[in-house]
């Protein structure tokens, strides 16, 4: 799995963009989600920023 921070600098070019507004946190890593055209995970349980998050949450395991 790929650090969050890495992944969003990949997505959003910074670190921390200043220009979207933040919709919630990842529910497994905490990290924030933006308003950012970028789909995220969605469960019955909540936002994650990924699928990787999503299975790690719930222990599952993607073969």
């Amino acid at each position: 799995m790929t650090h969050p921070d890495i992944e969003k600098i990949e997505k959003l070019g910074c670190l921390n963009p200043t220009d979207y507004a933040v919709i919630g946190d990842c529910r497994y890593c905490g990290s924030p989600l933006y308003d950012d055209g970028f789909e995220h995970t969605k469960s019955m349980d909540g936002l994650f920023c990924d699928i990787d998050c999503c299975h790690e949450f719930y222990s599952i395991e993607a073969f």
